[in-house]
């Protein structure tokens, strides 16, 4: 009987780990240029020519945004990078 306990225990132990992993990797940033915007959405092309989409829920945020405007998602936050300046003092 005390095998069925380690074993039930275990199986808990490995579910719980795996279901944190799966929860880590959906949380991974992305970096790219938007592709396409179409209604909430964005799509985000990264260096290597995935395409990865996005759901916008403030409206705002996408009355800055542009196809062709680099930005990165880090931490849940859109940020859009801007280009250095080309003028110098």
């Amino acid at each position: 009987m005390m095998f069925g306990k380690k074993s039930l225990m275990a199986l808990v132990v490995l579910v719980f780990t795996l279901s944190f992993a799966v929860f880590c990797f959906a949380a991974e940033d992305t970096a790219g240029i938007i592709s396409k915007i179409q209604d909430n959405q964005i799509t985000i092309q990264n260096a290597a020519g995935q395409d990865k989409k996005i759901e916008i829920s403030d409206p705002d945020t996408l009355k800055n945004l542009k196809v062709g405007d680099k930005i990165a998602m880090q931490d849940g936050m859109l940020i859009k990078k801007v280009a250095p300046s080309s003028e110098s003092k």
